[in-house]
């Protein structure tokens, strides 16, 4: 499987949060005198820093999608292959450089992480 660059996304974020002031309150009325607080964060599998990172993401989803077989599961030798044909074999050529890495790596993330979204996910072409 080769990376399709000419698929288009951009970021969407979704974020997590849970209400402390209820468990506050729940943990007053039991008597508790020290009521814990509990706030989740929001939450990603990687803390992304660049938008070419980003973008490889959102092309990943896309390509799970919409790529030469939507929506199959992604496997450990198709990993396996899109390491070897988009990293291994660039970097014997001399072609790898950051902006391309961070390119590929993106998608790698982005494509095995669609696998998690929801159908409607698939009509969006901003994923992440």
């Amino acid at each position: 499987m080769r990376y399709n660059k000419s698929l288009e996304a951009s970021f969407c974020t979704r974020r997590a949060a849970y209400s402390s002031e209820s468990f506050r309150q729940r943990n007053w009325q039991k008597g508790s005198t020290d009521p814990m607080a509990t706030e989740l964060k929001q939450t990603s599998l990687v803390q992304i820093e660049s938008s070419l990172f980003l973008q490889g993401m959102n092309d990943g989803a896309l390509w799970y999608f919409h790529g030469d077989t939507p929506c199959y599961p992604v496997t450990e030798a198709d990993v396996l292959d899109f390491l070897q044909g988009n990293v291994v074999e660039l970097v014997q050529q001399g072609l790898l450089d950051e902006d391309r890495l961070r390119s590929n790596a993106g998608f790698l993330i982005g494509w095995i992480a669609a696998q998690l979204l929801p159908p409607s996910a698939r009509a969006e072409r901003r994923v992440f």
